[in-house]
């Protein structure tokens, strides 16, 4: 998820642009926000986006939503040329309706009359479009041909650490996402291992067949997908970029059960552990023997980030001959922490 001004820097290389450059027919059905502020339509040979925010939702409660209009954009993109059978597709579809403000959604009733309620059922109505897109997959002969993956960019919060919406923490709540994956030939399984979204791209990928580009930060997770056995435990970094609406810049690094969060503005720290502190509430960075190892390895994150980020939004070349992923910067000053 991205704030409402940022698009990916320079010479960032998408999804959707390598599996089009591999030959794939590539489709993106979304918001307007996805294609034009926030730069994702890059790679799509096929787009097709409602006008607002607003007409993705109705112009009232229990009128119509994108979600229930998904089917029909799948419907006209595979009927318009496109040969299932024997083209290879990727389909990106945006299921927008779990956002602010929370409507009703006729014949999903909300079981309590709050936000988090109507936020409930509408999850429940975009889980039954889910599956009747995978029925009109299944219909077409194509689910034991198709890699298909569920998430999400964010959770939203409901007061459970004193905020509203999203964008503004990194707790639990905004940041733990459903990921489910089916991968044709695999039987069904878990993978406990925490795994981070820059991950997915290499994953699929890899399942594919697809050279990952050089660029990508992210591991590939396809050969515990398909032995079952764990991966070496790595740290997932997730971070809340400040933009016109939000001013915090937070980082953090999850690595097994323990979670720290960094405050960039207030330059504070916070560390859980969430198998015994799985709801957030009892910060000890100050106590924790592991913390100064942790916050070396975030702030060391950080810094390369940074650099990285700078690099794409300057535009500047790199010279021939040099690697894809920037140098890695120097190692950063130490600097004091408070909770």
């Amino acid at each position: 998820h991205m704030g409402g001004d940022q698009t990916p820097v320079n010479e960032e290389v998408l999804l959707t642009e390598v599996l089009r450059d591999a030959g794939w027919h590539t489709a993106l059905f979304a918001n307007v926000t996805v294609f034009f502020v926030r730069g994702l339509r890059q790679g799509a040979l096929v787009a097709d986006y409602e006008t607002s925010h607003y007409t993705v939702h109705g112009a009232k409660p229990g009128s119509a939503h994108m979600t229930s209009g998904m089917l029909a954009h799948v419907d006209r993109w595979m009927k318009g040329g496109l040969r299932p059978q024997r083209d290879r597709f990727y389909l990106w579809g945006h299921y927008y309706d779990p956002h602010d403000p929370y409507f009703e959604v006729e014949g999903y009733p909300a079981e309590e009359d709050s936000d988090h309620g109507r936020y409930e059922a509408i999850v429940r109505s975009v889980d039954t479009e889910v599956g009747r897109l995978i029925d009109g997959l299944k219909e077409r002969g194509l689910w034991e041909r198709t890699l298909f993956v569920v998430t999400a960019d964010h959770g939203d919060e409901f007061g459970d650490h004193g905020n509203r919406f999203h964008g503004r923490t990194l707790y639990e709540e905004m940041v733990h996402v459903p990921l489910i994956v089916h991968v044709p030939g695999l039987a069904p399984r878990t993978l406990d291992t925490p795994i981070g979204h820059f991950e997915v791209g290499p994953t699929l990928l890899d399942l594919l067949g697809v050279p990952t580009p050089r660029s990508w930060l992210g591991r590939s997770r396809a050969e515990e997908a398909r032995t079952g056995q764990p991966a070496a435990v790595e740290p997932v970094f997730f971070e809340v970029f400040p933009d016109s609406n939000y001013e915090s810049h937070q980082v953090g690094v999850r690595l097994g059960a323990l979670k720290l969060i960094h405050r960039l503005d207030t330059n504070s720290f916070e560390l859980y552990d969430l198998g015994t502190d799985p709801g957030e509430r009892d910060n000890v960075y100050d106590v924790h023997p592991d913390a100064p190892a942790l916050r070396e390895r975030l702030l060391t994150y950080l810094d390369h980030h940074l650099y990285h980020l700078a690099q794409g939004l300057t535009g500047a070349r790199k010279p021939p001959g040099s690697p894809d992923k920037p140098a890695r910067p120097p190692k950063p000053r130490r600097r004091p922490g408070k909770r």
